[in-house]
């Protein structure tokens, strides 16, 4: 079985594999800000809302860029995309370390909005990339790896920063601007993409107009999901750190652990959705990962003995079935919407996913203002992801149909 898995994924493009290679070192910037930034915000004085406030920012700057890039893209080539991602990010990384050493507010604010900006460039454009230029039957695969470049990067970060964190002398400044610097390599990668990609035609007496009904009832689900996930992900280390006493060597040295089991889990999507349907797949795994987040708030709520281990116990649990559920919704999405709604779609995910994150960003700075608890906080999340949950459900059972009904028409 597993044979027949890693030959799927050998049939991959080199073309592809450049961006997903691109994506992979800018996520090393992406993975390791998440993993310990706020921590380091946290040890320079800065409070919980303010450190939220920040972190929004980054939001923003998608949200802002997402919905005139997915209009501009269409008919475009993509490669010049991803070097604005490659040069900028790195560079905008620096700039917000220099602003935190220094606590200069206003600065953090505005590097935070620009490096969303800059990684907009290829978390949105990477996804239409791959589309046009693979075969139908690889691209759950594609999609995988593509989805996979966060779970490898986190891993690599957790260990590298369990590491670098029992050396004296070395703090999360340095470390930070280590994996900064690792992220230029996606300069080398974007270099090998093959200056011929593929175009796709506008045509301009077609039908090329949005079916904007379509896509929002496509982008509803994830949209409700990442309102609930941007109340938790940011600020779980937070979480661990406040609630549990886990400074940042010891929450990486568990977001290793963690992130291994997600990789792996990410790379067997195509083989589940092939031996179980979308619907199962889908379903099964976020239910259970939204028992998980359950039971993780309950450790802050509730008197619960070993209330550390239960906690690092569902977390461990939660975040490989959440992350399974991501290439299988990414690609229900993209087939749902069809071929001409396909970029304006992946720049609304992001732009959807930053904005909701951005807005629970300031719902975040204004539960903890008023000092409600982590826990109440993920309990929320949990009943946000019961929607979204529920809303897959339907879009499923919907998308299902549909192919049903047009099968016979293809047939003739």
């Amino acid at each position: 079985m597993l044979n027949k898995i890693f030959k799927s994924y050998q049939l991959v493009k080199k073309d592809i594999l450049n961006v997903i290679c691109a994506q992979f070192c800018l996520n090393l910037i992406n993975t390791s800000f998440i993993l310990i930034f706020n921590i380091y915000l946290a040890k320079r004085g800065l409070s919980d809302a303010v450190i939220a406030d920040i972190t929004s920012y980054r939001f923003l700057g998608v949200l802002c860029c997402a919905f005139p890039l997915g209009f501009y893209i269409k008919g475009k080539a993509l490669r010049p995309f991803f070097f604005y991602a490659a040069y900028g990010m790195p560079v905008i990384a620096f700039f917000t370390l220099y602003a935190a050493k220094y606590q200069y507010i206003l600065m953090l604010q505005t590097t935070s909005f620009l490096m969303g900006i800059c990684f907009s460039c290829i978390q949105i454009v990477a996804l239409p990339f791959i589309v046009r230029n693979t075969e139908p039957s690889q691209q759950p695969e594609a999609i995988s790896l593509l989805h996979a470049t966060f779970s490898f990067s986190m891993v690599i970060c957790s260990l590298l920063i369990f590491v670098f964190g029992n050396i004296p002398n070395v703090n999360e400044q340095n470390i930070l601007v280590a994996f900064t610097t690792m992220g230029f390599l996606s300069i080398y990668f974007i270099s090998r993409i093959d200056q011929n990609e593929y175009i796709p035609e506008v045509k301009a007496n077609g039908n090329t107009h949005t079916d904007w009904a379509v896509v929002f009832k496509a982008l509803f689900p994830r949209i409700v999901i990442a309102i609930g996930a941007g109340l938790t992900i940011p600020y779980m280390n937070l979480f661990f750190y406040s609630v549990h006493g886990l400074d940042y060597d010891s929450f990486s040295l568990l977001n290793f652990f963690t992130a291994s089991f997600v990789a792996v889990a990410v790379v067997y999507v195509p083989e589940v959705r092939r031996k179980y349907g979308l619907h199962t797949s889908i379903i099964s795994t976020q239910s259970a990962a939204v028992m998980a987040l359950t039971a993780l708030a309950l450790t802050d709520v509730l008197n619960i003995p070993f209330a550390m281990y239960v906690a690092f116990f569902c977390f461990v649990v939660r975040q490989p079935l959440m992350n399974m559920a991501g290439p299988m919704t990414a690609h229900l999405t993209m087939e749902y919407v069809g071929e001409k709604n396909q970029e304006i779609t992946s720049a609304l995910a992001a732009a959807t996913w930053s904005g909701s994150w951005f807005l629970s960003g300031k719902m975040f700075k204004y539960l903890r203002t008023y000092e409600l608890s982590y826990g109440y906080i993920f309990l929320i999340t949990a009943a946000l992801y019961i929607v979204g949950v529920i809303s897959y459900h339907i879009l499923i059972l919907h998308f299902e149909k549909r192919t049903l009904s047009l099968s016979p028409a293809v047939a003739t």
